[in-house]
């Protein structure tokens, strides 16, 4: 509720920062642009679904910023003023920038909207932009990256025609939700996109005849037309397709992209509609006036009725479904959330309908094959793990769940010897030796694990992951020495991993190398100072040198931190008898008999094994 609540009033923050700007420009009936952006259905997904905070967040400070723009464009008292109204204009587009990168588009809008101003685009226009342009250029391959690195295995790499194609038909499906918001659903189905059909070139010509339609129409119809679509384009274009999003997996378009983009088609019809009202004749006036708030109430009741889409998960997954069945996506997070409360045979089903729509879909494998063992169906639940692994080869999931069903059924390793034979001429096969090596693991067939990774090692000596797994498998097995020097590796290649360090002290310490052990903990202690069992187990080096001051210091450090953490309780005693210091010990030892006190969480002192 705190969230949701939060949405609400930024967008009712918005709503004022719509009308304010509006009403500068001298845009006729900015209230009502505001009022219909207040209650109008494509809303909803940006206000009623919290994780879209980043919309109306950085719709805040988009609008802001422009405010602030504008005041500063009509301030001519002082040099100081107009700074300070420069200034908390580019903060604002930076707030809005790190709000949710999309509003990079804002300084073009503004450009468009000053050209429209003074009927001209120069120089004296584009100066004081120049900098949120160069700011807002910034981020666009920043976000790229971003987006790329969550595009993993993707089906939906489009060419340059069938981008063209997305990219007018997007257009035209925005329009047609600003004009008609109905039906309005989450996830939109995903449009195929075949150049070769004629037919869907329409789409990008129609949207592109535009421009020069409303060109040569300026002088009955104004520029108004033309600015208005200009800036409806430019806001929407970072979600036009010509730049992948991780969403594209799923459908093409959704209405939270045109939470501000829209705001230009809606100032443009509501300007015509009131100077319409404002011409009309005395008897014709109060049935515009009336039509007008009619389509508000139409509006405000469709938005009423979407927000109840957004109750719970459940209900939206359900609703997705009953307005778009194949979304494959909707069905398998349906499925999950049934899995949860215990309806598996329900869960089975949306899930095997997932997979009916979309075969390749690793997490509704791996997801099945998690159904069909907890009903007990092994043979099943290994076929779909095993078909989630051959699509991805990198299923750390789907590996350790494989394990898991096979230690069940008693055949891990002969299941897992041929699995890797069937997949070893395979490009990217040493990360399924990885995969494989973690499923052995942590099923304590350590030999075979060891061999596992040392495969990957051989492909890839530069990654620290099997150096450490490697280390886990030959610590487990007492082979110390080669342990050590796998950590020793994987730490030259990853300084900063604690759990590395703190295993590679308990192994030193197990070899009696006291000293370096002892070094290795106040290493990773540097870097996180929490770790209670390496605190403890540097104290027991220290002891074992004789420095025992020293001891005692780590050990009530560990209990101003958790006075329950019975080792250095224990161990404490024992140093303070060595020291003499009896009455003290004796006070150590009696947190033996400490009742109703929670178990310590941390690990105890010798622990080795960190995932």
């Amino acid at each position: 509720m705190g969230y949701h609540a939060v949405n609400i009033l930024l967008h009712a923050a918005n709503v004022v920062l719509v009308w304010r700007p509006f009403r500068r420009l001298g845009i006729p009936g900015a209230w009502v642009a505001a009022a219909v952006f207040a209650v109008h259905p494509i809303e909803v997904e940006s206000v009623a679904w919290t994780s879209e905070r980043k919309n109306v967040l950085s719709g805040f400070f988009a609008l802001s910023a422009w405010l602030a723009f504008l005041r500063w464009e009509e301030v001519r008292q002082t040099t100081r003023s107009r700074l300070l109204w420069y200034g908390a204009g580019l903060a604002c587009f930076v707030l809005a920038l790190t709000s949710k990168t999309v509003t990079c588009t804002l300084p073009a809008v503004m450009l468009l909207v000053a050209a429209w101003r003074r009927r001209r685009l120069g120089w004296a226009e584009l100066r004081p932009i120049l900098p949120w342009l160069a700011i807002g250029l910034t981020v666009v391959p920043l976000t790229v990256v971003l987006e790329h690195r969550h595009l993993v295995n993707r089906q939906w790499d489009l060419d340059e025609p069938q981008r063209v194609l997305l990219a007018g038909r997007a257009i035209w499906f925005y329009l047609g939700k600003l004009l008609w918001p109905n039906p309005l659903i989450f996830m939109y189905p995903r449009w195929q996109l075949n150049p070769g059909q004629w037919w869907q070139w329409l789409w990008p010509l129609s949207a592109l005849t535009l421009w020069p339609v409303f060109w040569f129409r300026r002088t009955r119809w104004g520029l108004a037309p033309l600015l208005a679509y200009s800036c409806f384009v430019v806001a929407l274009s970072p979600a036009l397709g010509f730049i992948d999003f991780y969403p594209m997996r799923y459908s093409f378009v959704a209405d939270h992209f045109q939470y501000l983009a829209g705001l230009a088609v809606i100032a443009l019809l509501t300007a015509w509609l009131t100077r319409w009202v404002r011409s009309a004749s005395a008897d014709v006036r109060p049935l515009v006036v009336g039509a007008g708030w009619g389509v508000l109430a139409v509006l405000a009741a469709l938005t009423c009725r979407q927000t109840h889409a957004y109750a719970n998960l459940e209900t939206l997954w359900r609703d997705t479904l009953g307005k778009n069945p194949g979304c494959w996506m909707a069905h398998n997070n349906l499925a999950v959330l049934l899995d949860n409360q215990g309806r598996l045979q329900e869960a089975e089903e949306h899930t095997r309908a997932a997979l009916a729509v979309e075969p390749t879909y690793q997490e509704a494998h791996n997801n099945l094959g998690g159904l069909l063992a907890r009903q007990g169906r092994l043979e099943e639940a290994t076929q779909e793990f095993v078909e989630t692994f051959r699509a991805d080869l990198t299923s750390t999931a789907a590996g350790k769940n494989l394990g898991v069903v096979l230690s069940q059924r008693g055949d891990l390793e002969q299941q897992v010897l041929a699995l890797a034979e069937s997949l070893r001429q395979r490009p990217g096969y040493e990360r399924v030796a990885d995969s494989l090596g973690r499923v052995l693991l942590l099923n304590s067939r350590l030999d075979a694990a060891a061999r596992y990774f040392q495969q990957v090692i051989e492909r890839h000596p530069n990654e620290p992951d099997p150096h450490y797994f490697r280390a886990l498998a030959l610590t487990r097995l007492n082979r110390n020495q080669e342990a050590i020097t796998e950590y020793e590796r994987c730490l030259a290649l990853d300084p900063n991993r604690t759990s590395a360090l703190v295993n590679l002290g308990a192994v030193l310490m197990l070899e009696n190398r006291v000293d370096e052990a002892a070094i290795r903990y106040q290493q990773a202690l540097k870097r996180d100072s929490g770790l209670l069992g390496a605190r403890n187990n540097l104290a027991v080096a220290l002891v074992q040198q004789g420095r025992l001051e020293e001891a005692v210091e780590q050990y009530e450090k560990i209990l101003r931190i958790d006075p329950r953490f019975l080792p250095a309780h224990h161990n404490l005693a024992d140093v303070l008898s060595k020291l003499g210091r009896t009455e003290e010990a004796q006070q150590h030892r009696s947190m033996d008999n400490i009742k109703d006190s929670p178990p310590s969480a941390h690990p105890p002192a010798d622990s080795t094994t960190e995932f």
